[in-house]
């Protein structure tokens, strides 16, 4: 038997929980040319997909991906809907040729109070722009992590820290 929950909008998808937090400066701790993991995203217009290309320093890819990351009626403000399909390089090129806004991060592992953090040094229009991230296992996780003793404040819930807003905004616009 067909049922609407059999095919519900969950079905082929994980829901993410993260916190965010701005960051004046990268910790003491961490070395900027060591490992990390150049991120570039590509917003698609009018849209909720964004391509991923993840590449070391070298330049050498290690995913493309297509995503899509939302908030669902039936999800707490916390919770995001993620759903992701990897790609090829033709597809990925065939995609990265639809208009869109693009976003360029370093992302460093971090390990902070005991969490596997990473912490993202944005790039290009954004420089100067650091943010620190975990994904939460769940909501004890969230409620539990400290806040950095290092960050400014926390942003998880302001929409202007997310991916498509901050890859939209101009030079200008981020100063």
């Amino acid at each position: 038997m067909f049922t609407e929950q059999n095919y519900s909008s969950h079905q082929y998808a994980k829901v993410e929980i993260e916190r965010r937090f701005l960051l004046r400066d990268i910790p003491d701790d961490l070395d900027p040319e060591d490992s990390y993991i150049r991120i570039i995203d590509l917003y698609i217009t009018h849209t909720r997909l964004r391509l991923r290309k993840m590449e070391t320093p070298a330049g050498k890819t290690i995913a493309l991906k297509l995503g899509q990351k939302y908030l669902s009626p039936d999800q707490e403000t916390l919770h995001r809907t993620m759903t992701t399909i990897y790609s090829n390089e033709v597809e990925f090129q065939t995609l990265a040729s639809l208009d869109g806004s693009a976003l360029f991060k370093r992302r460093y592992p971090y390990t902070y109070a005991g969490y596997n953090t990473s912490i993202d040094v944005f790039e290009s229009h954004l420089r100067g722009l650091i943010m620190l991230e975990i994904q939460c296992r769940s909501d004890i996780d969230f409620n539990d992590f400290p806040v950095p003793v290092f960050a400014l404040r926390e942003v998880t819930e302001e929409p202007f820290f997310t991916g498509g807003e901050l890859a939209r905004l101009t030079k200008e616009e981020f100063q």
